[in-house]
């Protein structure tokens, strides 16, 4: 019986490999993650097999093969990262220690830098659970749109109701934060379609937010009671950006 699990496991393991080694791109990127998840049946021939290989093995043997497969096991780890990369898409290295989540590094930047005399306005990617559950338990801060409103997506939705709520806040400082990269920002698309890709929602003024960032023309947009006075990316990262927005207000 146990020879013939075995049998099966590596019968198994060696036609997924015959399925997958002609592709183009077998020994590379997507074609990796896939050879890794379809030979998973390879697992229970290891654990079956290699009690009886082991106790044929003499002790120096035995050490010998460790350090085989040792050397082996780090040789590949840059490669296994990119399998893992390529298969979850992810946009950076997954081994890569130096790298900080756009959530972290928002997170800390804004528990170093939020008032808590005033409140500290952030406007978040529409839906973006974990961008909120970073921000929400630091001091002043006043996240848009809040998944503790329960008709927030609607509300985003709504370009009118997005830019009446922001002149209701009259914030002379405020920030926006997003998993989007700034490189997804296409100079000739239409400047609301940019900002609707980045934000998952619009509205004026971060149509000219973004309009100011990427010099943009928002004339089109009007007069408003307000005007950017400064555009300033805090970071821009493969995880998301964040920007520091300051804004002047008519009548002041």
């Amino acid at each position: 019986m146990r020879l013939f699990m075995i049998l099966v496991s590596l019968g198994t393991f060696y036609g997924a490999v015959f399925t997958q080694f002609y592709q183009i791109h077998f020994y590379l990127t997507q074609g990796l993650s896939n050879l890794v998840r379809l030979t998973n049946t390879a697992i229970p021939a290891y654990l079956l097999l290699s009690p009886i290989l082991y106790e044929r093995l003499s002790e120096k043997r035995i050490k010998l093969l460790a350090v085989i497969l040792i050397t082996l096991t780090a040789g590949s780890a840059e490669a296994y990262a990119t399998v893992v990369q390529t298969n979850l898409q992810l946009p950076y290295n997954v081994i890569d220690f130096s790298h900080q989540d756009a959530t972290l590094e928002a997170r800390n930047y804004l528990l170093r830098n939020a008032s808590v005399d005033t409140p500290t306005v952030v406007f978040l990617l529409l839906a973006w659970h974990g961008g909120e559950l970073y921000l929400r338990d630091i001091p002043g801060i006043a996240m848009y749109p809040s998944i503790q409103n329960p008709n927030y997506i609607t509300e985003a939705r709504d370009s009118n109701y997005t830019e009446a709520l922001f002149i209701r806040l009259h914030p002379t400082t405020f920030y926006v934060f997003s998993e989007s990269t700034l490189s997804a920002w296409n100079a000739s698309a239409p400047l609301s379609s940019n900002v609707q890709n980045i934000m998952s929602y619009q509205s004026v003024f971060l149509d000219k937010t973004y309009g100011t960032l990427f010099h943009a023309d928002t004339s089109s947009y009007g007069s408003t009671p307000y005007s950017i006075t400064s555009d300033q990316i805090v970071f821009s990262s493969p995880t998301g950006h964040l920007l520091k927005v300051d804004v002047s207000w008519s009548g002041r």
